[in-house]
């Protein structure tokens, strides 16, 4: 019987603590818009970590609720959302440029331009990047100051 009341009693507990994160992460900001673009930079990095967070979550001791809950309240999309919207909006203010870096044989070097990217940016500054397999391209989403340092890195 004691068991039991624990077990209850801990899984309220869990309950309540998924209820106020989902408050909390989707509440609008309670600021009057007057945030400098690095602000909103920051909420952008935070937005993508939150992403990464949300998707590990999924693989770990809790995954058959933690994918229910994904699936009810749609945690994953309203994430991608909100940083797309962030994202869009500090491209549109000239804090966030998109560049396009020509790499040969581009396709079949993947896992290590993965790595080059990663490693000289600390894996957090780049927001977004896209291999075409066409062209031998690589499409990044970055701030201005980071571009010389993915050209270097990427080998032009």
């Amino acid at each position: 019987m004691r068991n039991r009341m624990i077990q209850i009693l801990v899984l309220v507990f869990l309950l309540f603590g998924v209820v106020v994160w989902i408050f909390y992460a989707f509440a609008p900001s309670k600021t009057n818009g007057a945030k400098t673009d690095e602000a909103r930079y920051h909420e952008l990095l935070l937005t993508s970590r939150s992403i990464s967070l949300a998707f590990s979550a999924e693989n770990g001791r809790l995954a058959i609720i933690v994918r229910l809950l994904h699936r009810l309240f749609h945690i994953p999309d309203r994430y991608f959302k909100q940083f797309d919207a962030q994202c869009e909006g500090l491209l549109a203010s000239g804090y966030l440029t998109n560049i396009s870096i020509t790499v040969s044989n581009a396709t079949s070097h993947r896992g290590q331009l993965t790595r080059q990217l990663t490693s000289v940016t600390g894996a957090w500054d780049i927001l977004r990047w896209h291999l075409s397999w066409q062209s031998n391209g690589v499409a990044v989403t970055c701030r201005p100051q980071d571009e010389v340092r993915l050209r270097h890195a990427l080998g032009q």
